[in-house]
């Protein structure tokens, strides 16, 4: 489950303890699940599935702080993933550059490291309508 708070996701721990001191605080709300009641810039609005996919993987905006960070293969710890995948994060995460990121990525989602053409890496990055406007500005 994740929250969104402020333009950032947010995993349910994380999502739930900013809940609990803003409402210590005095920053609640009335009711949590009117969420047309309260904007998510001043309080966290979910919980939502963490199968809601996304175009990139998503990461808790706690990072390192967050309870179910995740350790690098290099060492660093990075915020639990927080979304699903669609077709075009999919292939985002298959023509990400090698790298712990990428391999956490691949690990989660269960994508295999695939052996892109240039083609199909050009196309996974840039969305057709930007790749059209490069090749034909001229015309």
């Amino acid at each position: 489950m994740s929250y969104i708070y402020q333009a950032d996701l947010y995993c349910d721990d994380c999502g739930e303890a900013i809940r609990d001191l803003l409402e210590a605080d005095g920053n609640g709300v009335e009711d949590r699940d009117d969420e047309c009641s309260y904007d998510s810039g001043d309080y966290p609005k979910g919980p939502f599935s963490d199968d809601e996919p996304a175009d990139s993987p998503c990461h808790c905006a706690s990072d390192a702080k967050c309870p179910n960070a995740v350790t690098l293969d290099d060492g660093r710890a990075v915020g639990a993933i927080v979304s699903g995948l669609t077709s075009d994060g999919r292939d985002y995460v298959l023509a990400a550059e090698d790298s712990p990121c990428s391999r956490l990525w691949r690990a989660h989602y269960d994508i295999g490291q695939a052996s892109l053409d240039f083609g199909q890496a050009i196309l996974a990055i840039f969305p057709i309508a930007i790749l059209a406007k490069i090749l034909f500005a001229n015309f």
